[in-house]
């Protein structure tokens, strides 16, 4: 059965779908058309594809990538590489930061430092989120998908805590789905943890066919360690209700956030503009 509800055709005109709605509902079909055990490779549908996560090849890219950065000094060849690895294991993004700050190292031998900021204002983003300050969160996890697209975490995590947050006022439906829609439509719907997100965004929105067909597909990918947390939010939206959650995954453990809130909330917010290049009184 279709979760994409028939309107009465003499009712007021509906806008057209967005072309990530379009490249998402598509990307949905396509995973219930296949039984779970061929989840894998590389999926065609209309328009797209889905390119499931395989670790065991990311991390032969990532050899790949250090081999071209090291022994070829072609830092170009390697970002691409990365580029390749990173989608192909979003969440070994954060268990596992090598490639990220490699691929770093690769932008810095061309003289190019904003894939460096990016990852800085990930995790500015990370702890304001913890300490609350959800509106300086969202401006540093824009500003860092703005500044570096591929790593696709800090638009994730923007759409998550839209959908998600503790404090009910920083909740926003309609554009958590449409950041978690173009998450998964760029990063190639492979990634459980971004499609659990576009589940919590449908929820947060009201669309709870949506978000239980995502969430069902996101719990068949997710990992046996995470599989829990996963039954949970299904559970919440097969009865209806959005999922509240805070607790955002920085890139490289927790210590230097713990720190970094230490300074206090004046000090990460001088360091979040310098890093988004914004003068202070640009924002008054």
């Amino acid at each position: 059965m279709s979760i994409i509800e028939t309107r009465d055709p003499d009712a007021n005109p509906v806008p057209a779908p967005s072309r990530d709605r379009r490249l998402c509902d598509a990307a949905l079909t396509a995973f219930q058309s296949l039984p779970p055990a061929r989840w894998r490779g590389r999926l065609p549908f209309p328009g797209g594809e889905i390119v499931f996560a395989d670790p065991e090849l990311a991390r032969q890219y990532g050899l790949a990538a250090r081999h071209a950065l090291a022994a070829n000094e072609d830092p170009r060849a390697a970002i691409r590489l990365f580029d390749q690895a990173i989608r192909l294991d979003q969440p070994a993004v954060l268990e596992d930061a090598e490639h990220v700050v490699q691929r770093v190292e690769a932008w810095s031998a061309l003289g190019e430092d904003r894939p460096a900021r990016a990852i800085l204002l990930y995790n500015l983003g990370v702890t304001f989120s913890r300490m609350g300050h959800w509106k300086q969160a969202a401006t540093v996890y824009r500003a860092a998908d703005e500044i570096d697209p591929v790593f696709a975490w800090s638009l994730n995590n923007f759409a998550w805590m839209a959908a998600t947050f503790t404090d009910p006022r920083a909740h926003a439906g309609d554009l958590a789905v449409a950041l978690a829609e173009h998450t998964c439509a760029t990063s190639g719907f492979g990634c459980w943890a971004f499609l659990g997100t576009l589940a919590a965004a449908h929820a947060r929105a009201g669309d709870f066919g949506r978000a239980v067909a995502w969430q069902r597909i996101a719990r068949t990918l997710t990992p046996v360690s995470e599989r829990a947390y996963s039954e949970q939010k299904l559970a919440t939206y097969e009865a209806g209700q959005p999922f509240v959650d805070s607790d955002p995954r920085p890139l490289g453990g927790y210590g230097p956030l713990d720190e970094a809130v230490a300074r206090g909330m004046p000090a990460l917010w001088r360091e979040a503009q310098e890093l988004m290049g914004i003068r202070p009184e640009a924002l008054h």
